[in-house]
């Protein structure tokens, strides 16, 4: 296992956080216990506590608590900075793999968790209450850890795993490419031919997510002459300072400026045999397992989202009055947030059904489910908030438009709706056919 963290007992683990701590004035509990909100408006979301929900609370596992202790602590601190900065934090990340957040896939003798979709699933949730542009990225780079972790014992590419495991290297996964989008099959162009004993590796990927910040780079890439197909589509490392490796202008987005976005171009780049991370004819399910669990992380992050956009409007929305009336008091501001807690109840549901699913025959579907209707539910959920506060709901130190984005981003990330769409309507036509 790696070097365990110098602040923990030698019978610790890495998600041993310490005592349970009450609820903070940034809303997020660490211990799980709740109190009655102060009513207290504020103009810094940091300090809005949360207000009491129905929804089923989260079962306050290891890697949850660890979740909130790196919201807390690290992320709501300096969120506001990092959305400034055009640089990915890496301190942040580090922080994570402290408390065993940045290699919850990896097996134990690399110094990971080793945990399972389900047991992870809930921390975004925790840390999209924070930031949910961070959540995701820290989503990404365990996904391109985790398929990393499959390289061969002795290969050039286990010697990545401990360093990215405890958060002091950063990868990311290159699967999209410019013309295709999600029709992965059917229009991808990058390719890796043999040479001697080893591969080239050439093509260009779009969408890559800390482009020209990330250490290594996991790349789905075919293997023989197919156009379409499967059946030669592979896994291969690339390190960001190989020679042939050159990163594109950075993309313009709305937000979330530190987690950088650009093609990657590969040129006639060589790869050693322990490069491989799954052969040709395996690339593929590799990565589509891996797309269904992300499918659950963002639904997860969404919900988070929806509670976020609550916790902005509700302190507010209880301290006002218009035409001699309260805020809340008035049902054309109540009933819409009202559904906005039924849909973030819902959408915890169904992402936790999908995590139990994941690697099952019906897991795809579950996700597909799950981020469709929880990404949906946080868009509205921050259009509905922002309603409610009226002007203020466009303020930037009112937290929505930030919520608001991200939720957008997230309706793209790891599949657009219309894809998840597509999924659960093939499902139905199955059926149809069936039955």
């Amino acid at each position: 296992m790696g070097n365990r963290p110098a602040h923990l007992s030698p019978g610790a683990s890495a998600l041993d956080v310490g005592a349970p701590v009450d609820k903070d004035d940034t809303g997020i509990s660490l211990s799980g216990r709740r109190r009655k909100p102060s009513g207290r408006r504020t103009s810094d979301l940091r300090k809005v506590t949360s207000m009491p929900t129905a929804a089923p609370t989260l079962t306050e596992t290891p890697i949850v608590e660890a979740a909130r202790v790196h919201a807390r602590d690290t992320v709501l601190p300096a969120a506001d900075a990092w959305h400034r900065s055009d640089v990915f934090p890496r301190d942040a990340l580090r922080a994570a793999g402290e408390l065993g957040l940045a290699g919850y896939y990896v097996p134990r003798r690399y110094g990971g968790q080793d945990l399972s979709c389900a047991d992870v699933a809930p921390i975004f949730e925790v840390l999209s209450q924070a930031d949910g542009f961070y959540a995701l990225c820290l989503s990404v780079h365990n996904f391109a850890t985790r398929a990393v972790s499959l390289a061969s014992p002795g290969s050039s590419a286990e010697a990545w795993i401990e360093e990215l495991a405890a958060g002091r290297a950063l990868a990311g996964i290159l699967i999209t490419e410019e013309s295709g989008g999600s029709d992965v099959a059917g229009q991808m162009t990058t390719r890796a031919v043999r040479d001697g004993s080893g591969w080239r590796l050439s093509g260009t990927k779009a969408w890559a997510t800390f482009a020209g910040q990330a250490d290594v780079y996991v790349v789905l890439c075919r293997s023989g002459d197919a156009t379409t197909g499967t059946d030669d589509m592979m896994v291969v490392l690339v390190q960001a300072d190989d020679s042939g490796v050159t990163v594109g202008p950075v993309y313009e987005k709305s937000s979330a400026s530190f987690m950088p976005v650009a093609d990657v171009v590969f040129d006639d780049v060589h790869l050693d045999e322990g490069r491989v991370l799954a052969l040709p004819g395996q690339g593929f399910a590799a990565v589509m397992a891996t797309l269904d669990m992300a499918r659950v992380h963002v639904a997860s992050g969404a919900t988070g989202l929806c509670t976020a956009a609550l916790r902005a409007a509700l302190p507010d929305a209880a301290g006002r009055r218009l035409f001699g009336s309260g805020l809340l008091e008035l049902q054309g501001n109540l009933f819409p947030l009202a559904d906005v807690e039924t849909n973030a109840h819902a959408s915890r549901l169904m992402y936790r059904h999908a995590a139990e699913l994941v690697g099952t025959r019906e897991g795809a579907l579950a996700a597909a489910h799950a981020k469709r209707f929880a990404t949906d539910a946080a868009v509205d959920a921050a259009v509905v908030c922002a309603r409610v506060m009226g002007a203020r709901g466009i303020r930037t130190d009112r937290g929505l438009p930030r919520i608001l984005a991200g939720a957008q981003f997230l309706t793209m990330a790891d599949g657009a709706q219309n894809v998840q769409r597509l999924l659960i309507g093939r499902d139905l036509v199955r059926r149809a056919r069936t039955s």
